[in-house]
């Protein structure tokens, strides 16, 4: 304990004196917006403005509509105006690739070490121990990057600059992640696919023998594509088609060469619907932990009425002893392991040439240290919502609401150091 110790009061005053610099400040800053929006969507919660339906409802939206207009066009904007500096290097390749490569090693680790270290059971009837690998290991990706690097880099730059770097970065890093998220964690979360399970009705078993089996199996074939490429990776697909083919020249105005693209109108408009995701997904996060929240404190309540004895004592002593055990992994994964890891992944990817180095690419190597050290995937109980997991999804919420409340700090420090190693701020 002593050299640990003598550590911590070396490192406690270079870490309080770097605190009075911009970075910290900018980093910071970034975490008050999110308090005030959180107060602002536990606002409307609280004044039943907000509630469990609505936040579904525009979650959809977001999730389908909204945020893949807005990454699509980001995309496109990003390529069609820095087509050299976003793609050479093989960064298109090598953003999927760190985000699948990352996530994968973060899952082995938090599998074989973090859960017998803290005290967790791997076994494959265990909920507590799926969801909590998968809250190790996937992190929030999209959402909560997004509302960071608006905060950040807002002012004083021009979005069409360093905005638009971190948008196709994200948009590149959703390419890889987005679809091992829902294949291989969904894989992990959700052991058994009702819909795959279900028993053959008659009539299904009559159109098979009309010849609807195979039409069967391509519809089968069409779900799992469908969800594999979820809505926002089939907007950066798309974005990439149009911003990488001569079908630019159909969407995107080129005003220094005094060129108006035919269908510039039907861009534009994706592009402003697109401005409503983000304000509309934080508004959706907010509430939603702020809803997970209110459950909690319903079920804390429910519990100091029931009073059956020694044993519910006892129980809620194991509970909380569970519950403590799960938010120490998930913190030790996401805020310390994680970065560690990709700050690896990136070193190991510039040895081979796939990216510049810090000096050469900082943006690059901020938006993936800022990936890392996001708290756990809030998609994650859409996934147990949609396999009619109601309970699990309820204290997956809850649990969420005290992880995210827990990121504050580390994240504050992580981009903060981030932003000042960079040279960002």
């Amino acid at each position: 304990m002593k050299p640990i110790l003598s550590a911590i009061k070396t490192a406690l005053p270079e870490i309080v004196q770097s605190t009075n610099n911009n970075a910290f400040r900018a980093a910071g800053q970034a975490i008050a917006e999110l308090g005030v929006a959180s107060c602002i969507g536990t606002a409307c919660v609280k004044k039943e403005l907000l509630n469990s339906t609505i936040v579904q409802a525009l979650s959809k939206v977001t999730f389908s509509i909204l945020l893949p207009m807005f990454l699509g066009t980001s995309i496109v904007k990003t390529v069609t105006t820095n087509h050299g500096n976003l793609l050479n290097r093989r960064t298109s390749f090598a953003l999927p690739l760190v985000a699948v490569l990352q996530t994968y090693l973060l899952f082995l680790l938090s599998k074989y070490l973090l859960l017998p270290l803290f005290g967790i059971t791997d076994d494959d009837e265990d909920d507590d121990a799926r969801v909590t690998m998968v809250c190790c290991s996937w992190g929030n990706t999209s959402v909560l990057p997004i509302i960071f690097i608006e905060a950040l880099f807002r002012h004083p730059y021009e979005p069409s600059s360093v905005l638009a770097h971190c948008y196709g970065h994200i948009s590149l890093y959703l390419m890889g992640w987005s679809p091992f998220f829902w294949s291989f964690g969904r894989s992990i979360l959700i052991q058994s696919d009702s819909e795959i399970n279900a028993p053959v009705k008659n009539s299904d078993v009559d159109r098979n023998l009309l010849g609807g089996f195979s039409r069967t199996i391509i519809l089968a074939k069409i779900r799992e594509m469908k969800r594999l490429i979820p809505p926002p990776v089939a907007g950066v697909l798309v974005g990439l088609i149009i911003g990488l083919s001569p079908l630019q020249y159909l969407f995107v105005n080129n005003p220094s060469k005094g060129y108006k693209a035919p269908l510039a109108v039907a861009f534009n408009s994706f592009q402003n619907l697109g401005r409503a995701a983000s304000p509309l997904a934080l508004l959706v996060l907010t509430s939603s932990l702020a809803i997970g929240a209110g459950g909690q404190q319903q079920q804390q309540n429910g519990a100091q009425k029931d009073d059956d004895g020694c044993s519910n004592i006892t129980d809620k002593d194991n509970n909380s002893n569970k519950w403590i055990q799960k938010w120490a992994c998930v913190s030790v994964s996401r805020f310390i392991a994680s970065p560690i890891i990709m700050l690896t992944c990136l070193r190991f990817l510039h040895k081979f040439d796939m990216i510049g180095n810090a000096q050469e690419a900082p943006i690059l190597w901020f938006v993936l240290l800022l990936e890392s050290c996001m708290p756990p995937a809030q998609n994650a109980v859409l996934m147990l919502q949609v396999a009619n997991k109601g309970r699990e999804a309820s204290e997956l919420a809850k649990f969420l609401f005290c992880i995210y409340v827990t990121a504050m700090i580390p994240v504050t420090v992580i981009v903060g150091i981030s932003l000042q190693r960079l040279g960002l701020v």
